[in-house]
């Protein structure tokens, strides 16, 4: 199982300090609800991909003493089992948005391949309608100003920013074991 947990810190940080990042303790098993703290099992290491930069990162596995099930801690900003960070890739939607749209150019430097920023964005535009209904089991009832997909993806996207896109992929996790790059 994975648990987000905010650092506070940037990729580069998390990366320096390596097995010296404040891990969180958890102290109630996600598998079977035992009240006790799990110990930590052991770090494997993945890669944290910004634009051009790769960082090789620590990741901390946890155990449940009862169940023997582990529990992962994953910083917010990565998505599980995404190697990009989420503002690298939402920075990349933002822009092939705009272009598609006529409203921008290309600018960044580096971009996956073509066929993996297809696969971002069209994941990305699946999800339109589980946002939507995201939003509004908090409260929160977005009004779409078009009916046009891209225009819709980019209206989703400030609204994702404004709102603390981190803090909102921790809570999307927590409560739905999803986010809005997930493989449907």
């Amino acid at each position: 199982m994975i648990q987000l947990y905010d650092f506070g810190v940037d990729v580069q940080t998390y990366a320096n300090r390596g097995k010296q990042n404040a891990f969180p303790s958890i102290h109630r098993c996600p598998h079977c609800q035992a009240k006790r703290n799990l110990y930590r099992h052991g770090y494997y290491e993945r890669n944290a991909l910004v634009g051009q930069d790769a960082y090789r990162i620590w990741i901390a596995r946890d155990r449940c003493v009862i169940c023997q099930k582990t529990v992962t801690v994953l910083p917010t900003f990565l998505l599980p089992y995404f190697q990009y960070t989420i503002g690298t890739i939402i920075h990349w939607l933002k822009e092939r948005l705009s272009s598609l749209l006529g409203k921008g150019k290309r600018s960044s430097e580096f971009f996956p391949l073509r066929q993996g920023m297809a696969g971002y964005m069209r994941r990305f535009l699946a999800h339109l309608p589980w946002l939507r209904w995201f939003f509004q089991t908090k409260g929160k009832r977005i009004t779409r100003v078009s009916n046009e997909p891209l225009v819709q993806a980019q209206e989703w996207i400030q609204h994702l920013e404004g709102a603390g896109l981190e803090k909102l992929v921790e809570a999307m996790w927590k409560e739905q074991s999803t986010h809005f790059l997930a493989n449907i």
